[in-house]
């Protein structure tokens, strides 16, 4: 069996990106079977009776790589999600804007928002806290 040819993979990848799907049908085959000849020749040093065979081997690290590519998805989206502001919302502060309090949860609700801001940002907390009771 001859090894695999980087180019026939990047020309199946560029046919399958294409919009070509049956271009993946015959890449997953061919990239197995090169998976599959690399772990027989990784596995020919281990003794007979070992209970990982080269197919269980290949399929394991293709779960491996499965969960990684999870946790860099993951990892990407809580990195975007931060830079664009996360749940937040951005409001524009207005001096002239009225406060009222005038109920209890009004100042609940107020408490509770000065409380979550001061977690993260304790100065600003005490700015706004200054601005509405000050």
């Amino acid at each position: 069996m001859s090894a695999l040819q980087p180019h026939d993979v990047t020309g199946l990848l560029i046919e399958w990106r294409s919009g070509d799907a049956a271009a993946i049908d015959r890449l997953v085959p061919l990239v197995h079977g090169e998976l599959r000849r690399i772990a027989r020749r990784h596995m020919a040093g281990e003794r007979q009776d070992h209970l990982l065979q080269a197919t269980a081997l290949v399929n394991e690290v293709y779960l491996k790589l499965i969960d990684i590519r999870r946790v860099l998805v993951d990892f990407a989206r809580a990195e975007k999600n931060q830079k664009r502001g996360g749940a937040l919302h951005r409001i524009t502060f207005n001096q002239n804007l009225p406060i009222t309090g005038d109920t209890p949860d009004d100042l609940i609700a107020i408490d509770e928002a000065l409380r979550a801001l001061s977690v993260e940002y304790e100065r600003k907390a005490q700015v706004v806290e200054l601005r509405f009771f000050g």
